[in-house]
């Protein structure tokens, strides 16, 4: 008598490689919560579910929340949901995978970093009654000033939206701004004192002859700014 039998046999005598697919490569913040979707993968199946989690180092954290679980190669999906407070930068997930042989994995080998950087559109007021009459919050911190997109309404133009797009004026950090500054159609960038800082999260407006115009308390000074 002669009896055959076929069995799948899974050698796991290597370490698993972990990766990060389809996860925006910036994550821009916003007044209200905005979420994305990513899966992690593994180039083997696993002993239990892996783990993932946000980077201690992020001060004021994102959110993190497992939508799929399981030990197969595909079986792992996540949101991660940011928001106008959470800390600015790029952080390294922390994650941990056991394969087969109970060989752990803590190293994500292809995109083993999430990055937030920028904002969505918004609308800011100016008041007349800020430093120069220029200074504006943002309601978040800017990461890369070169990339804001700054629209003075109360300056009449042929901009997407009727205004006028200023440039970002790179400037030390530091230094004290006030009335005097007067560069054309620029913007940079500060704290709520007025004093400069490239990750602030302030625009000042250093167009004088529009910060001499804005002196209604009623209707200020309005800027939509983005990055």
């Amino acid at each position: 008598m002669v009896i055959e039998k076929n069995n799948i046999i899974n050698i796991a005598n290597t370490p698993l490689t972990i990766s990060i697919n389809n996860l925006a490569s910036k994550l821009r913040t916003s007044t209200s919560p905005t979420s994305d979707n990513f899966n992690l993968l593994t180039s083997q199946i696993m002993l239990s579910n892996p783990s993932l989690e946000i980077d201690s180092n992020q001060t004021n954290p994102s959110s993190l929340n497992q939508t799929a679980t399981g030990i197969g190669k595909l079986s792992n999906a996540y949101t991660i949901t940011t928001s106008d407070n959470d800390t600015k930068g790029i952080f390294y997930w922390k994650v941990s995978a056991i394969n087969l042989a109970n060989i752990e994995t803590t190293i994500i080998q292809t995109n083993p970093t999430y990055n937030l950087e920028g904002f969505i559109p918004r609308t800011i007021s100016c008041s007349p009654q800020s430093i120069g009459s220029g200074l504006a919050p943002i309601g978040t911190t800017a990461t890369v000033g070169e990339n804001i997109i700054f629209e003075n309404l109360s300056e009449g133009g042929s901009s997407t939206n009727g205004g006028t797009f200023y440039q970002y004026e790179s400037m030390q950090d530091g230094i004290q701004l006030d009335n005097s500054y007067d560069i054309n159609n620029k913007f940079t960038l500060c704290d709520e004192l007025g004093i400069t800082n490239s990750k602030g999260d302030y625009v000042f407006n250093l167009d004088k002859l529009n910060r001499s115009a804005n002196t209604s308390t009623t209707t200020p000074a309005t800027f939509i700014v983005s990055e």
